[in-house]
């Protein structure tokens, strides 16, 4: 009996729903209609004036994520305040190139570096634009970047490895200015074969103390503020449409969330029905 009772319970519940849809037909109609309006409202936006996207790879040997994420918040919201707080030059580029937002992720490079301690990091920059970029956009970028590289150039970490690197060039100079003329001092005495073990290692540790300068060297022109971060590939413009279909689908779905949400609220709430 009590799935019989079950089952009556099920078809008077199904009676209920189909009767109250009916009675509400005409307002469920014109909630459907509206909020196809909508969608499609939105579907023409996207297709008849679509937005367009350009993507960089920039490299840097010591920018660090975090630090860049910052600088393009900043720029973000200054954007998003008429341009706030940006220097008009740069104010004038992203006006130019229609740009509505600035992005930036982290990627892997397709080959790998045979230095283990190789720590260069390879970012893909994007900027989505209101409007497809003109053909000055290649100038642009290059203020936009240039004022980014001198934002970064200011960073703590930046700051403290160029010193750091500089101060240890200092002190293989000094290092170098004692060992040098004593090594040249050495090979003018040397006499015997016997001394040649000596000299050869004199040379090595020399060979190794200008090798570690000239690393040293090449590092000190990454801190360089126009090397902190640079351009390695063109820029690649491409429309920014993203499945607007969707967008009908998921304006079915919130009109049937909304009418079953309506007719359940009638059933528990209402005895008249």
């Amino acid at each position: 009996m009590a799935s019989n009772s079950e089952e009556i319970s099920l078809k008077d519940l199904g009676k209920k729903i189909v009767k109250i849809s009916k009675s509400k037909r005409k307002i469920f109609t014109w909630l459907l209609i509206g909020i196809m309006a909508l969608s499609a409202a939105y579907f023409a936006k996207v297709v008849l004036k679509p937005r367009y996207k350009s993507e960089v790879i920039l490299k840097s040997k010591f920018v660090r994520k975090e630090a860049l994420m910052s600088i393009l918040e900043y720029y973000n919201n200054s954007i998003a305040n008429d341009y706030e707080l940006i220097d008009e030059t740069v104010k004038n580029s992203l006006i130019n190139s229609q740009i509505a937002k600035l992005e930036a992720n982290e990627i892997k490079p397709d080959f790998t570096s045979p230095d283990k301690e190789d720590k260069t990091k390879y970012y893909k920059f994007t900027m989505a634009h209101f409007q497809k970029p003109v053909q000055k956009s290649s100038e642009d970028f290059n203020i936009l970047l240039n004022d980014i590289k001198t934002k970064i150039a200011i960073d703590q970490d930046i700051a403290i490895g160029k010193k750091r690197a500089e101060e240890a060039i200092v002190e293989l100079d000094s290092l170098l200015k004692t060992a040098l003329p004593t090594g040249n001092s050495f090979k003018n005495r040397m006499e015997a074969g016997s001394s040649m073990l000596i000299m050869n290692d004199l040379y090595r540790s020399l060979e190794e103390l200008l090798s570690k300068k000239s690393g040293l060297r090449t590092e000190l022109k990454y801190y360089q503020t126009e090397n902190l971060i640079y351009q390695i590939s063109p820029i690649v413009v491409s429309k920014k449409i993203s499945f607007p279909l969707i967008i009908f689908v998921i304006g079915l779905g919130v009109w049937f969330f909304v009418c079953l949400t309506w007719v359940g609220a009638i059933i528990v709430f209402s005895d008249n029905e």
